[in-house]
């Protein structure tokens, strides 16, 4: 595709430790972004400062601190983060839109051809509008990737993504909600529009566990998460029966129904999108259903 033009986003907040290593894996690409925009977040170990230095000698690299914050779930100001990005990088477009804007993880190990492969993806399949590579795990000594049921739209897609631009900001940017990449998700397939999870290119998470907090915390906020999100009982123990049995140490799967009852008992305030909510409490558990038994 001629003129094809990325933007990166990569938000951070007190990681300071992983600069290097995201300075390394994205200069590395066969294809680097023309702007890459890292989004600051409140940090108490000098992140700002330092990605500043570091990234000095790279005009097409701007360190934005987040302004836009609000009392809430993380990833509601996480998702806040990602739209100071996206709001930099349409004040930089200068009347040459980005065709595609990736957002990637401070913590990943990027294969060098991740963005070539994600763009050429989009790039003939017009209808595409969210494409991912596969997350490799480290799995009882050796690499394993969670397996994608055929049609599901969820499992195994992980938000180290590239989106089309247009549909990015024709929802708004990220959605300032419990689990934003997967609203993302669901809004895209009820648009009509298309997602795709690559096996040709990968990443590798840096960091041990599931997040900062290690793999049983990680669980119990997703599964927090589904609550809010109104995942139906059945298709929360479905999920945490599938990674579960998929990953070891095989008991973090319970954290994930340990999550989803603190959510209940704490009556916590589920996401106001009745589409999304309709979609994991009667859709969503349809499609898995169908998927994971061979129908159609």
């Amino acid at each position: 595709m001629t003129g094809r033009r990325l933007a990166l986003i990569t938000p951070i907040r007190d990681e300071k430790d992983q600069l290097e290593h995201m300075r390394r894996t994205v200069l590395a690409q066969e294809m680097r972004p023309d702007l890459w925009a890292i989004v600051v977040g409140k940090s108490s170990d000098g992140s700002l400062e330092a990605a500043t230095e570091l990234f000095s000698d790279l005009d097409w690299v701007h360190v934005v601190p987040q302004t836009s914050y609000a009392p809430g779930h993380g990833h509601m100001n996480f998702a806040r983060g990602v739209n100071d990005g996206l709001a930099f990088i349409i004040k930089e477009e200068d009347g040459r839109p980005f065709q595609y804007i990736s957002k990637v993880d401070a913590t990943v190990d990027l294969d060098k051809d991740y963005f070539l492969k994600l763009a050429q993806a989009l790039d003939v399949d017009k209808d595409l509008v969210i494409v991912c590579g596969e997350e490799v795990f480290e799995s009882d000594g050796g690499k394993a990737v969670p397996t994608q049921p055929s049609g599901d739209i969820i499992i195994g897609f992980n938000d180290n993504r590239l989106y089309r631009r247009d549909f990015l900001v024709s929802v708004g940017g990220y959605p300032v909600s419990i689990s934003p990449d997967t609203v993302l998700l669901v809004r895209s397939h009820k648009m009509g529009k298309g997602q795709k999870v690559l096996t040709t290119t990968g990443y590798r998470e840096t960091r041990l566990g599931f997040n900062k907090e290690g793999a049983w915390k990680g669980y119990f906020q997703w599964g927090r998460g589904m609550y809010r999100l109104d995942y139906h009982p059945l298709l929360m123990f479905s999920v945490a029966v599938y990674f579960g049995l998929r990953f070891a140490p095989h008991y973090q799967g319970l954290a994930l129904p340990l999550g989803y009852l603190k959510g209940f008992i704490d009556r916590e305030e589920r996401i106001n999108d009745p589409e999304v909510r309709h979609y994991f409490r009667k859709e969503r558990l349809t499609q898995v259903a169908r998927s994971w038994f061979g129908g159609r």
